[in-house]
């Protein structure tokens, strides 16, 4: 018997790690102190959502229905039972149990093992039956407090809480079946009591879980948005690029902090011209899981770096936060195919534009602020042609000048705005600059914009972002991933016009249909006319 017994159990265990490898969060099972170091493939982290799914639907309707089913024979308690023990694997392979250590990681594993060994022995285990009603007491017990201490978030992160729930619910489920053929009695009312208190602790548990998109799997090496509920604030998390080393992540946020694991997140920090909070976040190859932390509680999204590294720019480029910005718009507009850097070069429609801000300058001198990116280089290139065609003095000192003109990146706009807010001159700025954080600036800049079909159209970029995305700013290199996906009839567009902030209007946070045109004033004429 004893051999019977070590062999059953040392078949689960096998069999457990064997579905660990292929899943997302299989670390906690086998020890609960390495975050982020598996190395599964989605399509195993699919398999365990859909076992875990389908293990939930059998105990609970199992359970619920367990006064209509009658006396269950042998081969249908082992079904039941497998169906439950299984589902408590599954549950905890995808739990987030950093503090579950492997001693206690393997008990849990012979407590969801047993009943299996059980129901399928004919006479060696039977004695075990009699644990039945203890261990089913206990589980609906653990399960129910685990349920409340998430309900007050006092273990952090919270949603440990619910997993171990989750876990102790199909134990508790798992040996109730046992009981299923013991004859009537106060023992029997109090199992099926307990086993149906623990189904709805279970079903409260997975609700918990797919609202807060837990069992989501995400697109292996793709830029990722995902949300996190942390406590009972929702928090809308991107990932960029999504590969294996460095990654830059917003949040939603500018009080989160995010990690690896909960014991080495950072603070989000602000970036120039872009709201939200942002991080660089080192991801090993394969799932794992981003921590976040806001108010005092935590949470946690599931990644899915692949195994390829990221061929493109380095993320922690100053232009980053725009990349991320024109990314973003396009998951929200539903584009999957890759987003080019929108510093990457100067767009035919911008090019018109400079020169048309040139021409209102004539006559004048003007600084110009500009980056070493591609497209700021060629904007500078542009401005130096045009100013020759309009008696434009370009001078290198901005104490000189009468005008600034902007054409650097988020980063560079900043600075500029920032040093010249109390110099009087008059900041003009490129058309990939109209964001709100660099528009409420005190230097109050002047922007372009179009009007018409294209003004809606932002507005419509706007409201579905702050939907989508609520905290992120809304941005021209944005917009124009966004309207990818949305093209505008092919009517002539209307001519961009320079704008400035009437005097008696106070610094916005503009709202997501930027600009509110009651508080602009056009400054210029068609810019790009012709």
């Amino acid at each position: 018997m004893i051999r019977s017994t070590a062999a059953v159990l040392l078949a689960w265990t096998v069999a457990s790690v064997l579905l660990a490898l292929p899943a997302e969060a299989a670390v906690p099972v086998v020890g609960g102190h390495s975050h982020g170091e598996g190395t599964g493939s989605p399509s195993g982290s699919l398999l365990v959502r859909l076992g875990f799914l389908v293990a939930l639907l059998v105990a609970t309707g199992a359970t619920l229905l367990r006064p209509l089913l009658g006396e269950l024979s042998r081969r249908a308690t082992a079904a039941l039972t497998g169906a439950a023990s299984f589902g408590g694997l599954f549950g905890l392979l995808l739990a987030d149990l950093p503090w579950l250590a492997d001693g206690a990681a393997f008990l849990v594993l012979v407590a969801l093992g047993t009943p299996v060994a059980v129901a399928c022995s004919r006479s060696r285990l039977s004695f075990l039956r009699g644990a039945a009603p203890l261990v089913v007491g206990a589980g609906t017990v653990v399960a129910v407090v685990a349920l409340l201490t998430r309900a007050v978030g006092v273990v952090s992160p919270p949603q440990s809480a619910t997993y171990l729930a989750i876990v102790a619910a199909f134990a508790s489920l798992s040996w109730s079946m046992l009981w299923s053929g013991r004859r009537p009695g106060a023992t029997t009312v109090a199992v099926r009591s307990a086993a149906v208190l623990s189904s709805l602790a279970l079903i409260v548990g997975a609700a918990v879980v797919v609202t807060a998109g837990h069992l989501v799997v995400p697109r292996s090496g793709e830029p990722l948005l995902a949300r996190a509920v942390v406590g009972d604030e929702r928090v809308e998390v991107l990932v960029v690029p999504h590969r294996p080393g460095p990654n830059l992540v917003y949040v939603g946020s500018d009080r989160a902090a995010v990690g690896t694991s909960p014991s080495t997140m950072e603070p989000v920090e602000r970036r120039p011209g872009a709201g939200g909070g942002w991080a660089v976040v080192d991801l090993d190859e394969g799932p794992a899981r981003l921590y976040l932390s806001l108010g005092g509680r935590t949470a946690s999204v599931p990644v899915d770096t692949g195994a390829e590294p990221w061929e493109g720019r380095d993320i922690r480029d100053p232009g980053g936060p725009e990349y991320a910005s024109a990314v973003l718009a396009h998951l929200v507009a539903g584009g999957r195919d890759e987003v080019p850097w929108p510093d990457g070069g100067l767009l035919a429609e911008d090019e018109s534009v400079l020169r048309g801000m040139v021409g209102h300058l004539a006559g004048g001198r003007v600084h110009v602020v500009s980056d070493a990116s591609p497209r700021s280089l060629a904007a500078r290139r542009v401005i130096v042609e045009a100013a020759a065609d309009h008696r434009v003095r370009l001078v290198p000192l901005a104490s000189d000048a009468d005008h600034t003109l902007v054409v650097a990146g988020w980063m560079g706009a900043e600075r500029a705005l920032r040093a010249g807010a109390s110099s009087g001159r008059a900041h003009h700025l490129a058309p990939w600059l109209v964001t709100p954080e660099l528009l409420s600036e005190e230097a109050r800049p002047r922007f372009p914009l179009r009007g018409g079909e294209e003004s809606e159209r932002r507005g419509r970029y706007g409201a579905m972002l702050d939907v989508a995305f609520p905290g992120a700013s809304p941005s021209s290199s944005g917009f124009r991933s966004w309207a990818t996906s949305y093209p505008s009839p092919s009517v002539p567009p209307p001519p961009t016009v320079l704008y400035r902030w009437r005097a008696d209007a106070r610094h916005p946070a503009l709202p997501p249909a930027l600009p509110p045109r009651d508080r602009l004033v056009p400054v210029s004429g068609p810019l790009d006319a012709g």
